[in-house]
Formats: structure tokens, sequence, C-alpha cells
């Protein structure tokens, strides 16, 4: 059976634990939208057509990228 100290190290772990893992989720939502080629490291533009344009059909080239 656990006892109080232990009831809270877990407790503890668990938000340290949860609050970690929201930090990561909203960075990774916060980060650009990038792909690698033959060419280098290129990030694909944020305006709204073209975002529109590229998840409707999937082509980087489309949404701007530099191909």
């Amino acid at each position: 059976m656990l006892n109080l100290i232990d009831m809270f190290w877990l407790i503890g772990l668990a938000a340290i634990s949860s609050s970690s893992l929201i930090l990561i989720v909203r960075s990774l939502h916060k980060a650009p939208e990038a792909f690698e080629d033959e060419h280098g490291f290129h990030f694909v533009r944020r305006c709204a057509g073209a975002l529109l344009h590229r998840r409707s059909s999937g082509s980087l080239k489309q949404a701007g990228a530099h191909l």
C-alpha cells in the first residue's frame, strides 16, 4: 500500500509528465512546415491561399515551396 509521501511523488511525476507532453505538442503545432530535398532545407510559405491549395492537392510545388 502506498503511503502519503509516495502518493505525492506519483502525483508530482504525473503532473510534470503531462505538462511536458502538452508543451511538446504545442511547440510542434507552432513549428513552421518545411521539407528537405537535394538543394537544401526549405520552409513552406504560410499564406492562406497556399495552405488551402496545398491541403486540397497535397503538392509542395503548388503550395509555394522552393523546388
